[in-house]
Parts: C-alpha cells; sequence; structure tokens
C-alpha cells in the first residue's frame, strides 16, 4: 500500500460507528457510539479546537479525555430509552445547561463535518482498527475476540469503519444532538 494514502489531512482519523445495548439495561434502550482520533494538521485543528471547547466548560479538560495517555481520542455516545435520551462524552454523561451549550455545537459541527466528508479523506488506520478499536468504539467496554487470528479480528473490526456506515452514523449522532437542543429551547 502506497504511504501517501495513510497521510490525513482532516483533522480526523480512524472515525468508527457502533450500535449496541449495555448490559443490563433498560428494555428498549440503545446506544450508539461514534469514536474517532483528533488531530491538528494542514485542514483542521480539531484537537486543539476540543481542548478549547472542554476549558470553557470545565476547570478539569482532562477529566473528559478518554485516558490519560489517549486524550485525542473522542467517543460520543447517545443513549436513549423509552424515557430518557442522554449524550456521553468519553465516559461523561453531558447535562444539557448554558454551560455544556460549547460542548454541544462543538459535537454537532464535528458531526456535520463528518457526514459531509469525501470518502477518500476518511482514513483508518489498520494498526488502529487490529489493535485499538476493541477499547475505543464502545467507552467503558472492551469488545473481546478471543482465540482469533489477526487477520479475523481486523476483519471483524473493520465493519464499524465502514465509510457509509460512519457517514449515516455521524448524521444519526448530530440528529440526536439536534433533538436534544431542541427539547432544551422549547422547540
Amino acid at each position: 500500500m502506497n504511504k501517501v494514502n495513510n497521510i490525513n489531512f482532516t483533522g480526523i482519523s480512524n472515525i468508527g460507528f457502533a450500535q449496541f445495548q449495555r448490559e443490563p439495561g433498560a428494555i428498549g434502550a440503545w446506544s450508539k457510539s461514534i469514536s474517532m482520533v483528533l488531530k491538528d494538521d494542514l485542514k483542521g485543528n480539531d484537537f486543539s479546537e476540543f481542548k478549547t471547547v472542554l476549558k470553557k466548560i470545565t476547570n478539569s479538560p482532562s477529566d473528559y479525555y478518554f485516558d490519560k495517555s489517549s486524550p485525542n481520542v473522542l467517543n460520543i455516545e447517545c443513549y436513549s430509552d423509552r424515557s430518557t435520551a442522554l449524550m456521553m462524552l468519553n465516559g461523561n454523561v453531558l447535562e444539557v445547561e448554558t454551560k455544556t451549550m460549547p460542548l454541544f455545537s462543538y459535537i454537532a459541527k464535528l458531526t456535520r463535518k463528518i457526514s459531509n466528508m469525501p470518502e477518500n479523506e476518511m482514513i483508518v488506520n489498520r494498526d488502529y482498527v487490529t489493535y485499538e478499536a476493541q477499547k475505543n468504539l464502545i467507552y467503558g467496554g472492551e469488545l473481546k475476540l478471543d482465540n482469533i487470528s489477526i487477520v479475523n479480528k481486523h476483519d471483524y473490526f473493520n465493519k464499524f469503519f465502514e465509510k457509509n456506515l460512519i457517514k449515516d452514523g455521524a448524521k444519526q449522532v448530530n440528529d440526536f444532538v439536534q433533538n436534544i437542543m431542541n427539547k432544551y429551547f422549547g422547540l
């Protein structure tokens, strides 16, 4: 494979999307999770922008990092059941209040960017899919595949990184944010 094709100039790479039910969960409860690695590069300062937004909403931005060793991994989970709809960022429930509006705006902007991203800019690194995706796709849960070859593991996790799935998933997350905002503002 040509190494030039693995260079990312979008500020975002390794975007994955998964739908799942947390166990134990409420009847009819579903989560949608979009995860990615944020970077600063020629076309975007997505990681710096993320850190700037966090500084607006908290005195401890690192509390919102995926983990201390992976501050540039972003996992957004939309949870809904019959009576609740909430959003989590790297495992932190985002309360809908004036203070958190910059973060909701950032997520809406980011998911719009992803849903409109040309497919040739949607870079997914093979090593990421094979070795890191299982712990980054769902915050707080690791998708385990014991006794499986590296090739089969890559093939299994690769389905979460299909470009059409990602674009559709980003639109679903964006719609989720919009619905939360409409409810908050009484629209």
